[in-house]
């Protein structure tokens, strides 16, 4: 038998037609040929990044040259799951048990740790001349799944689980927010920041843990200098502020139209074509979490769960901005809530408690399975690699 033949035996004996999940996280030829084409992209500066580019600076020389700028951005991922960890570990699903001050302590300093490395990532690209559109896309993709870690440790610290709508209305106002400032890079070509942005925003909440080490977990349910409002309700309503604010900015923005033909998106789609996707979890999961009381149950893990599959959409939106591609709606992370939904719409055929700890580990999987699969087609195409640098490239280039 040829290897023609033998490759064509194995075609039709495989099962890849079949699976869907593989069907859908592949990229086509012509979306590997627009990523060759795209140029990064991007204008302003927050108000506190001039304070920050000292140290910045001054990190990225303590960082060895055969270190990829993609695994300076894992390592400081890491860093900020295993703060994570810890505080889950204390404060449980509901968000209601108390952690240890060293618990918060190390939580501000993993965050500002990921914050450093996320800052330098860049700066290692460019000193050893590997930068990319997969650099990109594992830059903002990290950045999704960080959220996952971020908002959870708010609530834990604040205790803001014991006033659940203000723990929601928070979650879901900063991954729309979250969502909305990536979808403007899909619509204009450009990634804007505002006067007050992520590393304003990373900022307070290192402070945030700081205090809560210091003061205790307690401290957010005392009253506040302004009058009717608790301390934790000056956190909710002031990153609610600040969120708004984005959202002026961004809707401004938006009204301006797109790069594309007739101010359409860079893909030549709607700008209003991102947002039904982020739309249709967040609205999943006001509903379903509410009708199956899971979301009353356990706050903290229903919130993790919901940003999971925001992080996966979010990779999605990267993904085809960097491609031109125009956003597909179907996906497994749609299928897992609505299951949720149907189970029960039928009357609980299967035990809540079990089939959304199943769910909630495979929304896990299925981010981990889609990044898996798109950095290494987008790698090979590219003919890099995702986490190591060749030996060539590691030394010092001209910048």
């Amino acid at each position: 038998m040829s290897k023609e033949e033998s490759k064509i035996r194995r075609r039709c004996l495989s099962l890849a037609p079949f699976n869907v999940t593989l069907l859908l996280d592949k990229l086509t030829p012509t979306q590997l040929k627009n990523l060759s084409n795209h140029k990064y992209s991007s204008s302003g500066k927050s108000l506190l990044e001039p304070f920050y580019d000292p140290w910045w600076n001054f990190a990225i020389t303590l960082c060895p040259l055969w270190i990829a700028p993609n695994m300076i951005t894992f390592i400081g991922l890491l860093a900020n799951l295993s703060s994570f960890v810890f505080m889950f570990s204390y404060c449980g699903l509901d968000g209601s048990g108390v952690a240890p001050s060293w618990v918060f302590y190390y939580a501000a300093f993993s965050l500002f740790f990921y914050q450093t490395m996320d800052a330098i990532d860049g700066k290692q690209a460019r000193r050893t001349g590997t930068g990319s559109p997969l650099g990109e896309l594992f830059d903002h993709g990290m950045d999704t799944i960080a959220n996952c870690f971020f908002l959870p440790m708010i609530i834990m610290a604040t205790n803001c689980a014991e006033e659940q709508e203000k723990a929601y209305f928070l979650s879901y106002l900063c991954f729309f927010v979250y969502y909305f400032s990536h979808s403007l890079q899909y619509i204009t070509g450009t990634l804007t920041f505002g006067l007050i942005d992520i590393t304003e925003i990373q900022t307070s909440t290192i402070g945030l843990l700081l205090m809560t080490g210091l003061m205790g977990q307690e401290h957010w349910a005392e009253a506040s200098p302004i009058p009717g409002l608790s301390n934790r309700d000056t956190v909710v309503y002031g990153s609610a502020c600040i969120c708004f604010f984005a959202l002026t900015r961004m809707f401004l923005l938006l009204s301006k139209g797109g790069c594309g033909p007739n101010g359409s998106s860079c893909a030549g789609t709607s700008i209003l074509s991102p947002f039904p996707s982020i739309l249709l979890i967040i609205g999943l999961g006001i509903v379903v979490g509410n009708k199956t009381g899971l979301a009353q149950q356990y706050p903290v893990a229903f919130i993790f769960y919901i940003s999971m599959l925001c992080a996966k959409t979010g990779h999605k939106l990267v993904v085809a901005q960097l491609t031109k591609a125009s956003l597909r709606l179907a996906d497994p992370c749609l299928w897992s809530i609505c299951l949720l939904g149907f189970n029960q719409y039928v009357g609980d055929l299967l035990p809540p408690n079990w089939l959304f700890a199943a769910l909630s580990v495979y929304a896990i999987i299925d981010l981990a399975r889609y990044c898996i699969r798109v950095y290494t087609q987008i790698a090979e195409f590219l003919k890099i690699r995702v986490l190591t640098i060749p030996k060539e490239n590691q030394k010092l280039k001209s910048q």
